[in-house]
């Protein structure tokens, strides 16, 4: 069995051109960065605040797809940019092309009277041009993006029907928002983790019906967890918060998305099954809850919904080389090799030096007794840092044979 090929990454996606917008009918959306233009670094802390809960707030429309924060957070890094690079248009459409975006949207902020103004432009992903209109509002930092996210919404030509959801606040205290947004920021980068931890909970603490500090907490014991020596017991830690956050908030679908990795990870695959479904039924179009669906079908050897799930993460991000690689071994492991080899090419034409993809596309070669492309590919396999005792001997086989 194949099974082994299936990759357990939530989302891996590479650098297009026009080609990246095909797919969804619906529009892919990135929130990028805000340019504080206050004149004070110490306001530094609302731009990650507008970016999060914008984010939140258009995930929630029913008409979009939208890059979750966190994987926001892992192609920035992967791109080497700096959170205030990803205001600038063409440095955020970068980022914009790696998810296979139609728009990006970027802004700044002042000071106001009433709080702050927040300016925003839709970005054309292929050519980094900003598109009129700029949007605009003015109101408290803590709420001042539920109306500029229908606004946003409404120039993407899609206007919001699940209004409830897209304007709710999850706190309504300037003082724990504050907290939060700093622990957004201190978040950034490993060595100030424990600083943001301490932020989360003095922004818990603060609002007490305030979920998001709970499922930012969940996800830093979660990551700080991986390779810790003590990985199950700063997975449960994250799975309390988690489950705080969606006691709090029962619409946390980024929450229950995210409990279903927790419990995979501690081998608790029906309670991950049922989180990564609740996640997917608050957003259909929450690629990672499909993605990880997926995943979970294959391990339970469910091939059908597996395929099912995975068809369903490419026609949101037709730019996921990982979803293509699983969906090829769900197929294989179904026995449909034909579907399962131009699944594999999708792959390889997304991302070359995808080795999992190289050894999968070898074994369907060898299959169908084409030696050359078989051994082509197993090379490829083995150049690209892969090793496997049986795949090693079969290669000599083949040289052999040809010779």
């Amino acid at each position: 069995m194949l099974k082994y090929l299936a990759i357990a990454l939530t989302f891996v996606a590479a650098l297009s051109s026009a080609e990246a917008q095909e797919g969804s009918a619906m529009p892919r959306i990135v929130v990028a960065g805000f340019a504080n233009k206050t004149g004070d670094k110490e306001l530094d802390w609302v731009g990650f605040g507008i970016h999060a809960s914008l984010t939140r707030r258009l995930l929630r429309h029913n008409g979009l797809v939208v890059m979750d924060a966190a994987n926001f957070r892992r192609v920035k890094n992967e791109l080497g940019l700096k959170q205030k690079e990803v205001s600038d248009p063409k440095e955020a459409a970068k980022i914009g092309r790696a998810f296979g975006a139609h728009k990006v949207l970027v802004g700044s902020y002042r000071k106001a009277p009433t709080g702050v103004k927040v300016e925003l432009r839709l970005v054309d992903s292929e050519t980094g041009k900003s598109l009129e209109p700029v949007l605009s509002q003015t109101g408290p930092a803590v709420s001042v993006t539920a109306e500029l996210a229908l606004d946003a919404a409404k120039a993407l030509g899609k206007k919001a029907a699940n209004h409830e959801a897209i304007t709710k606040n999850l706190t309504d205290s300037p003082n724990a928002y504050e907290k939060y947004c700093k622990g957004l920021q201190f978040r950034e980068t490993e060595e100030t983790f424990d600083k943001a931890i301490e932020l989360f909970l003095a922004a818990a603490k603060a609002d007490k019906a305030f979920a998001a500090p709970h499922f930012e907490l969940g996800w830093l014991f979660t990551f700080t967890g991986i390779g810790a020596g003590n990985e199950n017991e700063m997975y449960r830690a994250a799975v309390k918060e988690y489950e705080k956050a969606v006691k709090l908030y029962p619409e946390y679908a980024e929450a229950y998305n995210n409990l279903g990795v927790v419990y995979t990870q501690l081998e608790k695959q029906q309670e991950a099954m049922s989180a990564c479904l609740k996640a997917t039924k608050i957003i259909p179009n929450y690629i990672d809850a499909h993605y990880n669906l997926g995943r979970l079908y294959d391990l339970r050897e469910k091939y059908d919904k597996a395929i099912a799930e995975y068809r369903k993460t490419v026609e949101l991000s037709p730019r996921d080389a990982i979803a293509y690689n699983n969906l090829a071994v769900a197929l294989l492991n179904k026995g449909d090799n034909d579907e399962a080899l131009e699944a594999y090419l999708q792959a390889l034409k997304i991302m070359p030096d995808l080795k999992e993809a190289h050894l999968g596309l070898g074994l369907i070669y060898d299959s169908k007794g084409n030696k050359r492309r078989a051994l082509r590919h197993y090379k490829k396999f083995f150049d690209l840092g892969g090793y496997d005792e049986d795949i090693k001997a079969r290669m000599e086989q083949l040289r052999k044979e040809l010779e």
